[in-house]
């Protein structure tokens, strides 16, 4: 039985792997949480640093990735993740929109606990918008947010297309975002904020 669940692991792995490369993060997948249990110590260690809670953003995908002791399989309970209870590889976190906490454990040690606790994301708005040869977004976001200007030409089309982003820079507490100028008549601008 521990062989064909350690193939399953393996199949998982791989698979995530591949689509990670497929992503095209190949090399090295930026985890955005590391997860250790140095020494085989009896708690984890969050980014180096021990915490035994958790915030996360909901509707936000997170990477972990875990490089624990044998005996210490990282679990996350809730839905939407992916290749959980593993003791060495990457878990893709989607966290869930409702309003819902979590948590995670130790699949061996119950008491190897903590609180995975969801926040809504920030209410990213557009303040102003400059039209020149260039476009510049005026915003309520702050430095930690990644801002992807989207923008489409039809309004009944569902398809947005990402505006080349030359840069962000935070002004008097607002981001201005530069981007280039699409091409078409009308069109319609969002964005989307990401961590």
């Amino acid at each position: 039985m521990n062989m064909i669940s350690d193939l399953k692991n393996r199949i998982r792995n791989t698979a995530l792997t591949l689509l990670c490369c497929a992503m095209g993060c190949c090399v090295s997948c930026a985890a955005d949480i590391t997860v250790e249990t140095p020494g085989g110590q009896q708690q984890f260690l969050f980014n180096g640093t021990n915490a035994s809670t958790l915030i996360l953003v909901r509707g936000q995908t997170y990477t972990f990735d875990v490089q624990t002791t044998v005996n210490h399989p990282f679990h996350i309970e809730s839905p939407g993740v992916v290749n959980n209870d593993i003791t060495t590889g990457l878990i893709i976190y989607t966290v869930p929109t409702n309003n819902a906490n979590y948590f995670y454990n130790c699949g061996v040690h119950p008491w190897m606990y903590g609180d995975i606790i969801t926040i809504e994301p920030p209410q990213i708005k557009i303040l102003n918008l400059s039209v020149g040869t260039n476009l510049v977004l005026t915003s309520n976001a702050t430095n930690g947010w990644n801002l992807q200007p989207e923008y489409k030409t039809n309004l009944a089309a569902t398809n947005w297309y990402a505006l080349i982003v030359q840069t962000n820079r935070l002004v008097d507490g607002k981001m201005e975002t530069f981007c280039g100028r699409p091409d078409g008549n009308p069109v319609l601008i969002r964005i989307k904020a990401t961590r």
